[in-house]
């Protein structure tokens, strides 16, 4: 508890630290003056221009929307017959139903719809935060020595790398929660001031509250990673590379050489803890008379699924990082 106390206070005394969680706060604060300005009502002419294009629309449907129905189904069963019986539903109904002119204006969803999707867009950005700022608190001194100077103050390396990690993660958690705090808030001023607050009710103010605590958790876990990374790799820059190599890796990999393995993405295992469960699509592909034949298949991925993936990375990489830590020259 003592080395966890003293790591929290030098966690706090980095300048790395403060820069992030400004960094980080006035980045909320630009984007919710970016939404604000983003849900301007339509001008005039705006309005006029719609308004006539619906008109004309509606002209053309009325005249014209059984002929469209007609071709399509004529269409589709063309599909049909010369894929063997297969295709795809055209849903021709829908050129049967009557156009709205409320699909024509520019349509902004009030708060209460979007407070949740909005919220979990910060997740990655923040986990990537967390993880530079991991990195560089046990990286620095790594870097410069500094720890050498430590251990012979507390020579047992296990209770010295636990209590940094610790600290990283406790210490990334009121830059999370403030963070959140602030572009939640941003978010409500700037609905409510285009008078778009709709009807947020309990259920939603729980769900925003449960990707809060998602994200919290996922910043804590980057904020581990980086630290053992930067114990590992000792220098923040290292880290930033391998987090970049990551990404690019994961892409090639899980969405274009092996696409049926998509639910071992961490991009998508991220995503689904982030969300509280997530889809992805995959191509399905058989061999038939006209040869090979793929279709997009939707599959889901649990938040269950999501979280026990980046528990068992944490945990691999820390005990990774223990293990090098404990028996490298720190000198």
């Amino acid at each position: 508890m003592r080395l966890l106390k003293v790591e929290l206070k030098r966690f706090w005394a980095r300048r790395l630290t403060w820069v992030a969680f400004v960094g980080l706060v006035g980045i909320t604060i630009v984007s919710a003056v970016g939404t604000f300005f983003s849900l301007a009502p339509p001008s005039a002419e705006e309005q006029h221009y719609a308004e006539t294009s619906y008109q004309q629309y509606y002209d053309d449907w009325k005249a014209n929307s059984g002929e469209w129905y007609q071709q399509c189904l004529t269409e589709e069963a063309a599909e049909r017959e010369a894929n063997g019986g297969e295709t795809y539903d055209w849903e021709c109904e829908n050129h049967l139903d009557e156009p709205q002119k409320e699909d024509w204006l520019r349509f902004h969803p009030p708060f209460s719809d979007e407070v949740e999707r909005g919220t979990e867009g910060y997740g990655a950005m923040l986990g990537f935060a967390a993880l530079i700022v991991g990195a560089s608190f046990f990286a620095a001194e790594m870097a410069t020595g500094a720890i050498s100077n430590w251990l012979t103050f507390e020579p047992r390396r296990t209770r010295v790398y636990v209590s940094k990690i610790g600290a990283a993660a406790l210490g990334i958690i009121p830059i999370a929660v403030t963070t959140l705090a602030v572009s939640i808030a941003g978010m409500w001023l700037v609905y409510a001031a285009r008078d778009l607050i709709g009807s947020p009710t309990a259920d939603m103010w729980r769900a925003v509250t449960l990707v809060g605590l998602r994200i919290t958790i996922l910043m804590a876990a980057a904020a581990i990673i980086g630290s053992a990374l930067g114990a590992v790799t000792r220098h923040t820059a290292a880290v930033i590379g391998l987090a970049v190599a990551w990404v690019v890796i994961d892409q090639m990999v899980y969405f274009g050489i092996l696409p049926r393995f998509q639910q071992w993405s961490g991009l998508n295992n991220m995503q689904a803890w982030i969300a509280g469960g997530t889809t992805y699509y995959s191509q399905k592909c058989t061999l038939g008379a006209d040869g090979r034949v793929c279709e997009s298949v939707e599959a889901t991925l649990s938040m269950a699924h999501g979280g026990g993936y980046l528990a068992v990375a944490t945990v691999l990489i820390t005990a990774v990082g223990l293990l090098i830590f404990r028996r490298r020259d720190v000198a």
